[in-house]
């Protein structure tokens, strides 16, 4: 369980790190705050979903159960990940912005 806990952590720090640097690009009007919050969009709505899951796996069989705060955090998850873009869209964004800078 403390593995599981670390990485749900270390998973929630990062994405708020994400975010951050992606805001700081926006304020300062850099050319990468596109990608960067694509980036952060990605990682987050993703990162949120393997902690919810395993969330859910800490908690056992009550994880599970309909009604139950782990249940619903992954339920709440799985749409914010649809909401906020699916990740195939903020992939495809990413890529295409990437290959443009490698472009002669």
């Amino acid at each position: 369980m403390g593995a599981k806990l670390a990485t749900m952590y270390t998973l929630n720090d990062i994405g708020r790190m994400m975010i951050c640097r992606a805001c700081w690009a926006m304020e300062k009007g850099d050319s990468d705050a596109s990608v960067l919050a694509s980036s952060a969009k990605l990682f987050a709505s993703e990162g949120v979903e393997q902690i919810a899951g395993m969330a859910m796996q800490v908690n056992g069989g009550h994880g599970y159960l309909k009604g139950s705060l782990a249940e619903r955090l992954y339920r709440d998850a799985r749409f914010a990940a649809l909401a906020c873009g699916a990740s195939e869209m903020q992939r495809a964004f990413i890529a295409k912005d990437t290959l443009d800078r490698f472009k002669a």
